[in-house]
């Protein structure tokens, strides 16, 4: 086998790692949630493909209500920040051609979730692909193959690869046309100017990746100011400079990124902003580097890279580097009001992930370099002697160990920084299952559609409820939804809007249901002792082994033990428990254990009532004691079943409709 073979069926081999880890850290957690990842994002970018459908032109009644509502300047920072927030989420328009992607999948008979994780499952295969040719073209395949090595290695803050989302499937655009472009196929210039007319639409990120693709195609041509190439470069930039500026000139409020600007934003030196920026992007880098290792060892690496590329003038990859440096120092001075103060940088730092990419390569592509120098140097035989001589390899060998012992330090670090990283990789796949996760009942939308009229005004408590219902239909309701806090103050209405007749909020209870966890028992609290009667507990075990619940009652006060039962739980079970407590004394404190420390049950409902169309018993002095656990602290919680909480800056009555899952529908009487 030759050496090119080698070399191929290692950058081979490392693509498989590569794409097994990415189909990995993207699937795992689909399938193992109920929700999509990061929920409120996803489901912000599915309204806005319900929208094409539901309000194209943005003028249905719960887009108009929400609107009055997003524009109207605060001088509160907190609410100007959330209302534009609110603004980006539901109203702005900057991601058309993925809303449209996600429609056209919904239509092979889908929901929106289905068509959202197929989205991603195919974005995932279209990145892996693209960072995969696009090392490859710039590396070569040993380079690119250690690079795809590396890369699940480093776990990106803020904005990383792990999440396809528009603006990383346009990184992944970019990138399949630049290697068109780098390999001078005679395909690129139709993928030029496919690519770089549609990137402007996928994400306002695709904006300076087209300008970026119009500047790599324009310098790798021959002939640029000639016939065709500079007609597909005027069409591009034609198209790129179109919809950056007339959408936002006719229609300020559905493509402006923020109409309104928060206080903070306005007294904001323009200094300041470029200062923030600054910081934001060097620690982004800083984790890049000691991620890789040592900084002594990427600092080698990427200089003997580099250095190599520079001297053997492989144009395509010097402007890669060039414009890639250009525009992130360009994003250094460009800042949002909605993003300036929580999320400074943001512009360079995503332009940074691509980089990022590409120095991998030149990091790896360097060490590869060393090596091979090294080991030729030592074993070249010069044209007088025949074969090696010890005299000749004593000194080579022992330069070699010197060299060895310098970059075993930084060596060492990498391996070891390597092997955590490698162990990490479950854990990061694990916190994007428990992340914001929630259950929605399909049925709650449908039911508020059916009871309400269209000039009924249907408040909302909870941004992802917000997403989940208009998502579903209810666009055609006027909408009102505090941004802070629970008082309507800040919405314009009161309480005694008549109009005012249906509420929608996040549930008391996280996602509706609470984890028994095995060391800490989940508690139910009753202010009137209960007896002779059937209690009902709705558990999941949907996802768990066969299991035993230990369910222990103690009378008032917790005097006496009046229950003490073990109830088995089947694998993979999910239903309503009954509980006989016809010869029990009277008790007011039930207690759940499960042994099993590897146990996933949740308590989703508790009934004293058989009949109940809720799944809580709301009102009746139930109260939970239970916990949540985040970053390994224990946090204890207590929930009150009182329906009247809901809304506590009015006396206007509560009539619950439906609490199943995350969200809670009642109508205001």
């Amino acid at each position: 086998m030759t050496k090119e073979h080698l070399t191929l069926s290692f950058f081979f081999s490392s693509l498989i790692l590569f794409l097994f880890y990415y189909f990995f850290i993207i699937g795992y957690p689909i399938i193992k949630r109920d929700a999509p990842v990061e929920v409120d994002d996803s489901y912000g970018y599915l309204l806005k493909s319900s929208k094409i459908t539901q309000c194209l032109l943005q003028a249905c009644p719960g887009l108009e209500t929400l609107n009055r509502q997003f524009f109207t300047p605060s001088e509160s920072p907190e609410v100007a920040f959330n209302r534009i927030r609110q603004h980006q989420r539901i109203t702005h328009i900057y991601h058309p051609l993925h809303s449209f992607l996600v429609l056209m999948v919904k239509q092979f008979g889908l929901t929106w979730e289905q068509a959202d994780y197929t989205v991603k499952l195919l974005g995932a295969a279209l990145f892996g692909l693209a960072v995969a040719g696009f090392l490859y073209v710039h590396w070569g395949a040993l380079g690119a193959g250690i690079s795809l090595i590396i890369l699940p290695l480093i776990e990106f803050p803020r904005q990383g690869i792990v999440a396809i989302i528009p603006s990383t499937l346009s990184l992944a655009i970019a990138l399949v046309a630049w290697i068109f472009i780098a390999r001078r196929s005679p395909k690129r210039h139709t993928i030029f100017l496919i690519i770089a007319c549609a990137l402007p639409f996928m994400h306002s990120m695709g904006k300076p990746y087209a300008a970026m693709t119009l500047l790599y195609y324009w310098l790798m041509e021959d002939h640029p100011w000639r016939g065709a190439v500079f007609v597909r470069c005027l069409i591009a930039g034609t198209v790129l400079v179109a919809w950056s500026l007339i959408p936002s000139l006719l229609f300020p409020l559905e493509f402006s990124p923020a109409p309104i600007s928060t206080p903070e934003f306005v007294h904001q030196s323009f200094s300041t902003g470029v200062q923030r920026n600054y910081y934001a992007l060097v620690e982004v880098i800083q984790n890049w580097v000691s991620q890789i290792g040592s900084p002594w060892l990427v600092g080698i690496g990427m200089s003997v890279g580099l250095g190599v590329i520079i001297w053997e003038r492989k144009k395509q990859t010097l402007l890669i580097l060039v414009i890639y440096s250009l525009f992130i120092l360009l994003g250094l001075f460009i800042f949002l009001p909605y993003f300036s103060s929580y999320n400074p940088g943001l512009i360079a730092i995503r332009l940074w992930i691509g980089l990022s990419l590409f120095l991998t390569g030149a990091v790896a592509y360097g060490l590869v370099n060393i090596a091979f120098w090294m080991l030729s140097w030592v074993f070249t035989v010069s044209h007088s002697e025949k074969r090696i001589q010890l005299k000749t390899i004593l000194p080579r060998m022992l330069s070699l160990i010197a060299v060895f012992i310098v970059l075993a330090s930084p060596t060492h670090h990498f391996l070891r920084q390597a092997y955590w990283q490698l162990l990490d990789i479950p854990d990061r796949a694990e916190k994007k299952i428990n992340r914001h996760d929630m259950m929605f009942d399909p049925t709650q939308p449908q039911t508020l559609l059916a009871r309400s009229r269209p000039d009924d005004l249907v408040l909302y408590y909870g941004e992802k409820a917000l997403y989940y219902f208009l998502l579903n239909g209810t666009l055609s309701r006027k909408a009102i939804f505090p941004t802070v806090g629970k008082t309507l103050q800040e919405t314009g209405y009161g309480w005694n809007d008549p109009h005012l007749r249906f509420m929608v909020s996040e549930h008391v209870v996280a996602n509706g249901r609470v984890r028994i966890y095995p060391k800490h028992p989940v508690v139910i609290t009753l202010s009137q002792p209960i007896a002779n009667q059937t209690l009902w507990l709705q558990l999941d075990n949907s996802k768990g082994g066969a299991q035993t619940l230990q369910l222990e009652g103690r009378t008032q006060k917790e005097e006496r033990v009046g229950l003490a039962r073990r109830l088995p739980i089947a694998s993979g079970w999910s239903g309503w428990l009954s509980v006989n407590l016809s010869d029990t004394l009277p008790l007011s404190h039930l207690t759940l254990k499960l042994p099993d420390k590897h146990s996933r049950v949740k308590l989703s409902g508790i009934r004293l009532d058989p009949n109940s169309p809720l799944n809580w018993s709301w009102n009746r002095g139930v109260q939970l004691q239970t916990v949540s656990i985040k970053k390994g602290i224990v946090h204890n919680r207590t929930i009150d079943f009182n329906s009247q909480a809901l809304i506590p800056t009015s006396d206007r009555q509560v009539n619950l409709l439906a609490d199943k899952g995350g969200t809670i529908l009642a109508e205001l009487l």
